[in-house]
C-alpha cells in the first residue's frame, strides 16, 4: 500500500463480512427528514445508500427497504452516495436472500473415464477451434 492512498485490495481486507451486489429502493429517515434512493450492496454489517442529498458523516438513521429496517450510522458520503453501519447488524438470512442463485455444480470430468481416442479427438478440436471431430 502507498502512503495516503488505500487501494481496493487494502479495502476489501478490512471488510469482516462480504457484500451482496443488489438494486432496489430504500428510504432513509433522520430527524432532520426522509431521503429516497437505492442500495447497490448490502452486507450484514452495512450498505451503500444511493440518493441524491446523502446526510452527513455520523448521522443516525432509520434505513428501510423491501419489508425490513435497520438502525444505521452514516460512516462515510460523497455526493450522491453514502456508506451506512447496522447497529446492531442485521440478519444472516436478509443478506442471503439477495444473494444471486447459484445453480449446482457439475463435477470436472475425471481424465481416467474418457476414454483414449476421445481425448485426443478433443483436444484436436479445440486446437483447432473448429466443430468437427
Amino acid at each position: 500500500m502507498s502512503f495516503g492512498r488505500a487501494t481496493a485490495r487494502d479495502i476489501a481486507e478490512r471488510r469482516a463480512e462480504p457484500r451482496t451486489p443488489l438494486n432496489c429502493p430504500a428510504r432513509l429517515r433522520t430527524c432532520f427528514g426522509d431521503r429516497t434512493g437505492s442500495l447497490s450492496d448490502l452486507s450484514v454489517t452495512g450498505t451503500r445508500f444511493h440518493t441524491v442529498d446523502p446526510p452527513r458523516e455520523g448521522t443516525t438513521a432509520l434505513l428501510e427497504w423491501e419489508g425490513h429496517d435497520s438502525i444505521c450510522r452514516v460512516v462515510w458520503t460523497k455526493p450522491d452516495t453514502c456508506g451506512l453501519v447496522f447497529e446492531p447488524p442485521i440478519a444472516r438470512h436478509i443478506v442471503e436472500k439477495y444473494a444471486p442463485a447459484v445453480g449446482p455444480v457439475e463435477p470436472p470430468a475425471e481424465l481416467g473415464r474418457i476414454a483414449p481416442g476421445k481425448r485426443s479427438s478433443l483436444r484436436a478440436v479445440l486446437v483447432r477451434g473448429g466443430d468437427e471431430p
